[in-house]
């Protein structure tokens, strides 16, 4: 009796299944770069960010200035 609720059991789908593992994948994923990734490490992507994002400023406010005809 106990071997056929194993076999209905067994052969039901899951719709959650699939993201539930790809959760926990992600999971352990971040932990393990985190783990990885030094003080200093994430000192220079954020200083490497930084400057980035301080060139596409820069960029962005020239062509608006251009774009507008606003002389500085």
């Amino acid at each position: 009796m106990q071997s056929q609720t194993e076999n209905k059991t067994s052969n039901i789908v899951s719709l959650f299944a699939r993201k539930d593992a790809e959760k926990v994948e992600n999971k352990e994923a971040a932990t393990a770069e985190d783990a990885s990734t030094s003080f200093f490490d994430a000192m220079r992507k954020n200083s490497e960010n930084e400057e980035r994002l301080r060139k596409e400023r820069l960029k962005a406010n020239q062509s608006v200035l251009k774009s507008y005809r606003i002389k500085n």
